[in-house]
């Protein structure tokens, strides 16, 4: 006689299904960043750094500096005194630098999220079939033994998904909704 497994050896062996469910998805974004151009690769590092909190800090300390130095309080000579013109012009620059940076990077960030979308879609569709076609040999077997089918939901559940009709009432009903 085999004796049941203890709470660890469970958890280990979940854990193991568990990493080896997650490998497609591992290799799927390995995938994505391997095929990322150098330039998307910098867009990800620069928007990275500049939304991070050490830039925030950087930033505040330099503009801060800029404005103490030109205000000429430890004693020198303003290259860009008050109203900080120059200071506007580089932060502007910087601004539209940032901007434009930020918008490559979310563009592909949109891109992969919308196949990501596609392929959770597909996945999801795959498991709708699979239970759909569960159901219909559950109820081949109640049917050979005997015994009888009540629940009506059930019948109705062995019905394919018109994915196509789904999408529209959901377009239907937001529509409704913004109305």
């Amino acid at each position: 006689m085999q004796a049941s497994p203890t709470r660890e050896e469970e958890r280990e062996a979940g854990s193991g299904t568990s990493l080896h469910d997650v490998s497609p998805v591992i290799a799927l974004e390995q995938q994505h960043r391997s095929s990322l151009r150098s330039t998307h690769r910098f867009a990800h590092m620069f928007t990275r750094f500049h939304a991070s909190l050490w830039f925030a800090i950087l930033q505040a300390t330099w503009i801060g500096a800029w404005i103490v130095f030109n205000l000429g309080w430890p004693a020198t000579r303003p290259f860009d005194p008050y109203p900080f013109n120059l200071l506007s012009l580089v932060v502007g620059i910087e601004v539209l630098i940032l901007s434009t940076v930020v918008l490559i990077s979310q563009s592909r960030q949109t891109e992969v999220t919308e196949r990501r979308a596609k392929v959770a879609l597909q996945v999801t569709t795959l498991i709708e079939q699979e239970t759909t076609k569960l159901l219909e040999m559950m109820a081949q077997i109640q049917e050979q033994m005997g015994i009888q089918h009540l629940d009506p939901r059930a019948a109705a559940l062995q019905e394919p998904t018109n994915i196509t009709r789904l999408a529209e009432a959901i377009d239907a009903a937001e529509q409704e909704f913004d109305e």
